[in-house]
């Protein structure tokens, strides 16, 4: 803050007239002795005290209420602060009148995405609240996505992981690993809107994994397991729609099961998906220890092209050259 900034400058700059101090929020019902009355005043100096700042502004949240108040001295009539505190209020209804017609979004929002109000009102139209991300794909994503849309029939990127997982299964568990990673993971919740230009890749909120449980006539796994494989990559995704995965859990036996994972490749490489596939099943033997699960830490996919985008092209491509 300034603060800092005068300290670190080495020369003795002018104080500030005006200091804004947040307090914090504060329930009134809380379990301690003591809580604070619903109109204890935000600004609550005493008015003898010698006046560092022109104006004291002080912010708390009070039981869910924003609560702000200003201090002030001789200098300033109190007409002319209660003016400022109108002015204030005014701005703070705005604001939340643009929060109700926009959905909450405004284009600093995303603004990887360049995207002006209007457009980004008529994704919020579609997308609702649930809109946690929105930023550019990747020029190899685009040409999957260029490729996925051009020959749809035909499954192009279409991946799929099956495996068989020996001992006794807890599906319930396994389910909520699944969906923990999904939860842990942005670019997990993610779709594609071709219908933009350029494309972008938008990431849900919340979404959740689709998930089938299955059980397998023993005389007739072989022919069945390859159909139902088979059933899921045709079935494909729709890139706009999120999430591009679903996972098919078919018990064989008691204590063996197979696990089919059909994903999109706009999502995960071929480095990435044994990293995510260890992340999944460290948390299920976490659940089935009765212990939580600290999974590492990834950045998110959204910083990539955050540093894609900043890049000279220009610079690279006369490099390669």
């Amino acid at each position: 803050g300034y603060g800092v900034h005068r300290y670190l400058a080495g020369e003795d700059l002018p104080g500030s007239e005006v200091v804004f101090n947040y307090l914090g929020q504060f329930g009134g019902g809380g379990d301690g002795d003591f809580r604070l009355l619903a109109d204890t005043p935000v600004a609550c100096v005493d008015p003898a005290l010698p006046r560092i700042h022109a104006l004291e502004v002080s912010i708390a949240v009070l039981d869910g209420r924003l609560r702000l108040g200003i201090a002030h001295g001789r200098r300033h009539e109190a007409a002319r602060v209660a003016r400022l505190l109108q002015g204030i209020q005014g701005h703070l209804h705005g604001l939340l009148r643009h929060c109700r017609e926009h959905h909450g979004y405004s284009p600093v929002d995303f603004p990887l995405a360049a995207l002006d109000q209007p457009a980004l009102d008529r994704l919020a139209a579609r997308h609702g609240r649930d809109l946690a991300a929105l930023y550019p794909l990747s020029p190899l994503q685009r040409g999957m996505l260029f490729h996925s849309l051009y020959a749809p029939q035909r499954g192009e990127y279409i991946e799929q992981l099956h495996c068989r997982l020996h001992g006794p299964l807890e599906p319930a568990l396994l389910a909520d690993a699944w969906q923990a990673l999904l939860d842990r993971h942005p670019l997990l919740r993610s779709g594609f809107l071709s219908d933009l230009d350029p494309p972008l890749q938008w990431v849900a909120r919340r979404v959740e994994l689709p998930w089938q449980w299955l059980d397998c006539d023993p005389d007739r796994q072989a022919r069945e397991l390859t159909a139902l494989r088979e059933q899921e990559k045709r079935r494909g995704f729709d890139p706009a729609a999120a999430p591009l995965m679903r996972v098919l859990c078919i018990q064989e036996r008691d204590d063996c099961h197979r696990l089919v994972w059909t994903y999109h490749h706009l999502l995960l490489d071929g480095w990435s998906v044994p990293l995510v596939f260890q992340e999944l099943l460290a948390d299920y033997r976490a659940r089935r220890m009765g212990q939580s699960y600290s999974a590492p830490h990834r950045r998110p996919y959204q910083d990539y092209i955050a540093w894609l985008q900043a890049q000279d092209r220009t610079a690279l491509e006369r490099y390669w050259r």
